[in-house]
């Protein structure tokens, strides 16, 4: 049964690849619905690598790109957690890459993403966009649709200096009024290290942005990259490595924080 309520969007993004988006994106699927949501995970980058790891081979009319581009319907697909529980995914291949020159000049691109998920918003409590590496035209389309945005990103100067770019950019789209009530709902430190570089950057970044970076922390741990390449759930497959357990612990943060 449908629930005409309107689900929370959270575009999980950084312009900076390496920063764990997709990892995040989908311990954070497999957290919410294990907690019993209902949960869309869309894959927004055209590397296609939450839809690999889920070890999903969608045909070429069976992802984002068909839809956007060619107006095809969305096409769900469901991605096992555990017995009993599962979430929905869109799939992603390389044709996205090419949906900047596709859509060039075509009026209100930046709404695509926002209309084609339209029809299925009463069938979610949570759909989260794993953003792309970029601020291109599809990350613009994730600020245009998201009702939030989280922001995952390493403890080095690299990063923070980075981090400039897409507050910058998230500042515009609300500025400019293509979406005035999108808020930035967190910043999560990832691949952290106990060393003095690690320590320095999350001190410059607490005292920056302290209103919107986790207590949480999560560790580097081979295990993601593990799980990633067997195609399977970090969180269930996996659950005493130290990324399972932080990604526990902010997803527990997040619910004390009413976020989640």
């Amino acid at each position: 049964m449908e629930n005409s309520s309107t689900p929370r969007i959270i575009a999980i993004a950084n312009n900076k690849g390496g920063q764990g988006k997709t990892t995040t994106a989908l311990a954070l699927a497999s957290l919410m619905a294990s907690s019993g949501k209902r949960v869309l995970l869309v894959d927004l980058d055209a590397q296609a690598n939450a839809t690999i790891a889920t070890g999903i081979a969608p045909e070429t009319d069976q992802t984002l790109y068909a839809t956007l581009v060619n107006k095809k319907p969305l096409h769900i697909f469901h991605v096992d957690v555990k017995e009993g529980c599962t979430f929905d995914l869109v799939a992603s291949d390389l044709q996205l890459s090419w949906l900047d020159l596709q859509m060039a000049g075509q009026f209100a691109r930046e709404q695509i993403l926002k209309a084609a998920l339209q029809p299925i918003l009463g069938q979610y409590d949570e759909i989260l966009l794993d953003c792309p590496p970029q601020l291109g035209l599809i990350t613009q389309c994730a600020f245009t649709a998201a009702t939030d945005v989280l922001i995952p990103l390493t403890a080095d100067s690299f990063a923070i200096e980075g981090l400039k770019m897409i507050i910058n950019f998230y500042q515009m789209i609300r500025q400019a009024n293509i979406n005035p009530t999108l808020r930035i709902m967190g910043m999560v430190l990832t691949q952290y290290e106990k060393n003095t570089l690690s320590k320095s950057s999350e001190e410059t970044l607490r005292q920056a942005y302290s209103k919107y970076l986790f207590n949480t922390k999560i560790r580097k741990n081979i295990a993601v990259g593990k799980s990633q390449a067997t195609r399977t759930d970090l969180i269930t497959e996996m659950p005493d490595c130290n990324a399972a357990k932080d990604y526990t612990a902010l997803f527990q943060e997040l619910q004390e924080k009413n976020i989640a």
